[in-house]
């Protein structure tokens, strides 16, 4: 399991091929690139929603249970498993009351270098963004951005429903579950 407070931020309004591109004179290396399922599983009542938490199934490659918990300083404790069996999860956190109520399909493409992760992410309706993780790199956000040529960029700890809020947009409306 893999337990820690992210140093993650977000910035939105990217240009996919141009930061690709600087990715690549930065040496980054390609470790993702494919299109992925994201299932936003809560309590009937979404009172994991109204806290600012979320469980979440993420279909990239392999599957991936998460549950993020917003912290007091604005950064972000998550928790992740790795599982093999979509369904029988889904029966499972059922059995517990918790059940999909949105799914949305988009692209990523991930990049590593020194440690610093960087996923751009292309979801519907909204313009592509950059998750940035320094994680206990020793290369600072600042590098990062200077490297990037990304200076006077907006820099957001936002989730990507409050990057769709900000947008104008109701995540939860606009990619409800049937279920």
């Amino acid at each position: 399991m893999n337990d820690y407070i992210e140093t993650e931020v977000k910035i939105p309004n990217i240009n996919p091929d141009e930061l690709i591109k600087a990715l690549e004179k930065l040496g980054a290396l390609k470790v993702f690139d494919d299109d992925r399922n994201y299932i936003t599983l809560d309590f009937e009542d979404k009172r994991l929603t109204k806290k600012g938490e979320e469980i979440r199934l993420t279909e990239e490659g392999k599957l991936k249970l998460s549950f993020d918990r917003r912290l007091d300083t604005g950064r972000k404790e998550t928790i992740k498993v790795f599982v093999s069996r979509k369904e029988e999860m889904l029966a499972f956190l059922n059995r517990i009351g918790i059940n999909p109520i949105a799914e949305v399909k988009s692209h990523r493409i991930s990049f590593e270098w020194k440690g610093v992760d960087f996923d751009l992410d292309v979801f519907p309706k909204i313009p592509p963004f950059l998750e940035i993780d320094v994680g206990g790199t020793d290369v600072s956000l600042n590098e990062v951005i200077e490297k990037l040529g990304l200076q006077g960029k907006e820099i957001v700890t936002l989730s990507t429903k409050e990057i769709y809020k900000a947008n104008g947009l109701d995540y939860f409306e606009l990619f409800k579950t049937n279920s």
